[in-house]
């Protein structure tokens, strides 16, 4: 992984490091949440946050 790379994802947020591998196979925002474990609120802030 290239410095850059890991500069990001060290920067991002918890909410937001759980729900990103999610969503190359999940496109649902329903799907995310049970994939994840979250609360729904947590998924939506965090897809907020990565948008």
């Amino acid at each position: 992984m290239s410095t850059d790379i890991r500069k990001v994802a060290q920067a991002l947020h918890p909410l937001e490091r759980k729900v990103l591998p999610l969503l190359s196979t999940h496109s649902r925002y329903e799907d995310i949440i049970a994939a994840s474990g979250l609360q729904p609120i947590e998924a939506l802030r965090a897809i907020q946050w990565l948008s």
